[in-house]
């Protein structure tokens, strides 16, 4: 099943900096964690007023399935361009419906 949702940064810890840092492994982390998000504020240009809107985006599903794999083999995962936030602003700017000030 792919990614329903878009994503939000980066992930690059081998496992053995995870348990040192959080003091948990990947396996706990893939029987607890369903997903992990982030958001910005944005200002919203096509209404009637401009606005702040949230946008945000999380990791799940396979998308974080190949994180926690990559993690867990001690490479570094990147989120596909796509999906990252930043991505997804420049796609909001382009289209006109954020303005960033």
């Amino acid at each position: 099943m792919k990614s329903r949702f878009s994503l939000c940064f980066r992930l690059s810890f081998c496992q053995h900096s995870w348990k040192t840092t959080l003091g948990i492994s990947i396996d706990e982390l893939k029987q607890t964690v369903t997903g992990v998000v982030t958001q910005r504020l944005v200002s919203v240009v096509k209404t009637k007023s401009p606005e702040l809107s949230a946008i945000y985006e999380i990791i799940a599903d396979d998308v974080l399935e190949d994180a926690l794999l990559s993690i867990s083999e001690g490479n570094t995962f990147k989120v596909p361009v796509p999906l990252t936030l930043s991505y997804q602003i420049e796609r909001g700017i382009r289209e006109g419906v954020i303005k960033i000030n």
